[in-house]
């Protein structure tokens, strides 16, 4: 059971704890009795009908695009790799943040391991993004930190140094290679906060198309 479960049973345990003593020290009456026998679970189902509410009904709704974006560009690398994010419900969410995170099995002396990079991005948050509206972040593995690191090899610290770092080169380091994209978002009507996940992209997930031709993935991974 969940803290949140936990927490909604013991607040309507207690409220009826709380009318069970006051009724002991002040005394009460046999209808005083049956207020309380019908209270206390009439409360304990009202608060699970809130929580339900609440967590499950009133909350952000997010999906990813189902390939990542590869389109020319102006930059030293000759290419921008882009993720769409879609708010697919009908409220705004707000007090967004994005993290698109590289994993890779393979490298160094303890090979398997994996060993994870946060990826820089165009935008790490946003204050809202509209019901049915979408947000278009830019990944750029070439300005990312820790790339120049001798962990991941002489040709991605060469290619970071000369800002000319592709994904594929990620994706052709180590023995397995993935991206993944994440969203915290909250609900602008219930401030409920929920963590979305999209699902793990590969080097065959790199199109060289706009988002016009690329379709939503149907669901996320909502932790």
């Amino acid at each position: 059971m969940s803290d949140l479960k936990v927490g909604a049973l013991c607040g309507a345990a207690l409220t009826g704890v709380t009318f069970l003593v006051l009724i002991g020290v002040f005394g009460g009456n046999t209808s005083d009795w049956i207020l309380l026998l019908v209270g206390i679970p009439v409360g304990i189902a009202a608060s699970f009908l809130a929580w339900y509410l609440l967590f499950h009904w009133f909350t952000p709704s997010i999906v990813f695009s189902a390939q990542l974006s590869k389109q020319p560009d102006s930059a030293a690398s000759g290419f921008s790799y882009r993720i769409k994010v879609r708010n697919t419900g009908t409220r705004t969410a707000i007090d967004l943040l994005y993290v698109v995170r590289w994993r890779v099995k393979g490298l160094g002396d303890r090979i398997e391991n994996w060993n994870v990079v946060d990826l820089a991005t165009s935008s790490d948050q946003s204050p809202f993004v509209e019901g049915q509206h979408h947000k278009i972040i830019r990944i750029s593995p070439e300005d990312t930190a820790r790339f120049p690191d001798p962990l991941f090899g002489a040709n991605i610290n060469h290619r970071a140094r000369s800002k000319t770092l592709l994904l594929e080169d990620l994706f052709s380091t180590g023995t397995h290679s993935q991206i993944q994209a994440y969203v915290f978002a909250c609900d602008a009507f219930s401030g409920t906060r929920r963590l979305f996940k999209s699902k793990w992209y590969g080097l065959d997930d790199i199109v060289e198309a706009d988002f016009s031709d690329i379709p939503m993935s149907d669901v996320s991974t909502i932790v």
